[in-house]
């Protein structure tokens, strides 16, 4: 869909048109029909809590009790081991959320929104968000993970083209008092974690007054490890990757997959005021030697550091109005240090290091309004980022860290406005409509106006039938903005936001209390895509070049009976990539077929569980000149619980063993790596002790 321009103007007649909708006279329906959607619920797909069989998306819920059963340490973990149709490639440095047929190697999850509490995350500088350590908080002190499939980003100003990840921390009422957790294993793996959190009422003024409540919850640990040693097969690049000049790249490394990551995490609530806050960074060692960096040296590292705080307020205004209002500022910055040798450039030196930093802002507010009366739910309000980046490049001695050479600084800034409409209007019990609309203006990118139209068909408390048709957009990172394709005759190529059709349908029957199954099928087109011209086609510089369409389907099974729980999720996909007067291509590193599941046993304190994922045959990237494929592969992990007491004070152990059957899996690997895979990490085993006082 192309863009087009909308005035704020008529977005706000828009507004308050709605507003005007008659009601006078209807029931509650909201209060009359609480107890027909008795379910699960989920907030992150309409910024307000409804009932999972009403949300107008495909989405798949992960509790804390599913992350403790099985043992999930990552969001990526959670993507693919417990969500159909999606999965995490990896360069073994960061892991990448693909879904439905799409894995792109140059996306860093530009194209999957990822949040915390509501609270995006993505950067500005390239859209990042990590789904491992380095964005995050351990998942033992989360409350459920929310995943809504496909293009979902109406409410939240773009990104979540793939869908949206929304990861809903504890806070000082669900996790009361202090616990200690401390675990350790293979590759001299350690991990401390420590929280407090406490809650109460702060008397009211009256004996009717029913008081303000309030929370407060603090977590801070670390996670440390050497990695995995590594041997790649030996390959000539033509330029020196060691320190006596050989050019043959790959044997044998140790001490070069490391990585650390502290973080600090603080969350308080005041009556309807609210405080989230989290610093931390994530190191992580390079195997690769990208770039014809010095192979197999420990000391090329990427540092990822993510700080945020946000304030929210949520004013109850009158009987039927809700509010929303928040105000954030976020800092991402990254820094990057690989080392080279030294002849080629300066000669006399033994190497030198080249370093990449980027710092970058990230600060706004938002005001929305939830109009609930009668068989209306309207959700409408504005959201404005402003957003900076600083990033330069130097090259250091290798042992003096004195400068050689110095880039100049690079300031990069732009905006993303967002005013988003969504009106849900359940007539009767059994049927509902969902419409909306977003209107964009950002920079770069340029204006954009999307539609959401869903129908929600009930014909019985346990059966939910859902017809969606909706779009998400991503605008051009600063980064593509700043390194655009440059013609030969000087023309920079435009980059309008990208933009994501998806036509679904979607089944969601709760068969019994023991017994649901989830099934669903779309069909969808990415248009626009922006791709490096260097990777997709030869030249350099970013460009608006392919259209990916896709289609398939998926299927997710949950039950249980007596101490057996369990679940199976299988999924088909397949897109291409489209472009004029170019034949169409497969994707690489994308799997047509992927299934998980998981099996668990309760035995009075002991909890044992098994889970596995299946990972399809994916094609290798072109560029590499190389016949065969990756994936095609089971992976496999089982974790041991047992919950037990000294004293009064309850205890946990925890026995984790990854990869059990030690799998040799492989993923395609992007065409900027020597070679054309990526192994995934063997098996390893963790052993780990929670208290809690």
């Amino acid at each position: 869909m192309s863009a087009r321009p909308l005035s704020l103007g008529t977005v706000a007649l828009l507004l308050s048109s709605c507003l005007s909708l008659p009601a006078a006279g209807q029931s509650d329906f909201f209060e009359e029909a609480k107890g027909y959607f008795l379910s699960r619920t989920i907030e992150g797909a309409s910024k307000h809590t409804e009932a999972l069989s009403e949300t107008p998306a495909t989405a798949t819920i992960i509790t804390r009790e599913d992350i403790e059963r099985y043992g999930f340490r990552t969001v990526a973990d959670v993507l693919n081991f417990a969500v159909p149709g999606y999965t995490a490639a990896t360069d073994r440095t960061w892991d990448f959320a693909g879904g439905r047929g799409l894995t792109l190697f140059e996306d860093y999850n530009t194209r999957i929104l990822v949040m915390m509490d509501g609270h995006p995350l993505n950067e500005p500088w390239n859209n990042f968000s990590g789904i491992g350590r380095e964005m995050f908080v351990p998942l033992d002190l989360v409350e459920r993970i929310e995943v809504i499939h496909g293009p979902s980003s109406l409410l939240y100003g773009g990104y979540s083209l793939f869908g949206m990840v929304n990861v809903v921390t504890s806070n000082g009422e669900s996790l009361t008092g202090a616990r200690v957790r401390v675990s350790g294993g293979t590759w001299d793996t350690y991990e401390g974690v420590a929280s407090y959190g406490i809650s109460g009422v702060i008397p009211g003024a009256s004996e009717d007054d029913p008081g303000t409540p309030w929370n407060i919850f603090a977590a801070a640990g670390t996670y440390r490890s050497r990695g995995e040693n590594l041997d790649f097969p030996l390959v000539n690049v033509f330029e020196p990757v060691d320190l006596s000049g050989g050019t043959f790249w790959g044997g044998p490394q140790s001490g070069t997959d490391f990585e650390r990551a502290p973080f600090g995490f603080l969350k308080a609530q005041r009556g309807p005021f609210s405080l989230l806050a989290r610093v931390g960074y994530r190191d992580h060692g390079e195997v690769f030697a990208e770039n014809l960096a010095l192979y197999g040296d420990p000391s090329s590292v990427r540092r990822d550091t993510k700080n945020f705080v946000e304030l929210k307020w949520r004013p109850k205004i009158g009987s039927y109005v809700e509010g929303f209002v928040r105000a954030f500022a976020d800092s991402y910055k990254y820094w990057g240090q690989s080392p080279y040798a030294a002849d080629l450039y300066y000669p006399g030196r033994e190497a030198f290091f080249g370093v990449v930093s980027a710092s970058t802002w990230d600060v706004g507010g938002e005001a929305s309004f939830t109009y609930k009366r009668g068989v209306h739910l309207l959700t409408f309000g504005v959201e404005y980022r402003y957003r900076q980046v600083k990033d330069v490049y130097v090259e250091e001695d290798w042992n003096s860290h004195e400068v050689l050479y110095q880039g100049d600084e690079t300031r990069t800034s732009g905006h993303l406005l967002v005013a988003y409409l969504q009106e849900e209007w359940r007539p009767v019990n059994s049927l509902s409509f969902v419409a909306g609309a977003t209107f964009a203006d950002t920079e770069p990118g340029g204006q954009t106006f999307l539609p959401r139209f869903a129908v929600i068909f009930k014909p019985r408390p346990s059966l939910s039938i859902k017809a969606l048709y909706g779009f998400g957009f991503r605008a051009p990172s600063l980064y593509e903005a700043a390194n655009a394709y440059v013609d030969l005759s000087g023309q920079v190529a435009e980059l309008p936001p990208e933009e994501m059709r998806s036509a679904e349908l979607s089944l969601l029957w709760e068969l019994s209390s023991a017994v649901s199954v989830q099934a669903y099928a779309f069909d969808s087109r990415l248009s626009g895509l922006i791709r490096n011209r260097a990777i997709a086609s030869g030249g350099g510089g970013y460009e608006a070049l392919d259209d990916a369409p896709g289609r398939g389907a998926g299927l997710s099974v949950t039950g249980r009976t007596g101490p057996l729980r369990g679940y199976l999720n299988v999924a088909y996909a397949k897109a291409h990539l489209e472009r004029p007067n170019t034949p169409d291509q497969e994707i690489p590193g994308s799997s047509k077929w992927l299934a998980s599941g998981g099996l668990s046993f309760d035995a009075g304190d002991v909890t044992a569980s098994l889970l596995g994922r299946y990972v399809g045959r994916q094609e290798l990237d072109p560029a590499f000149y190389e016949e065969g494929t990756a994936g095609d592969f089971i992976e496999a992990n089982a974790r041991l619980l047992w919950k037990t007491r000294i004293a009064l004070y309850p205890l946990t152990l925890s026995l984790d063993i990854r990869n059990i059957f030690d799998s040799e899996g492989t993923l395609s690997a992007s065409p900027t790596q020597v070679i054309s895979y990526v192994p995934i990490p063997g098996r390893t085993a963790l052993l780990g002790c929670e208290i809690r006082f």
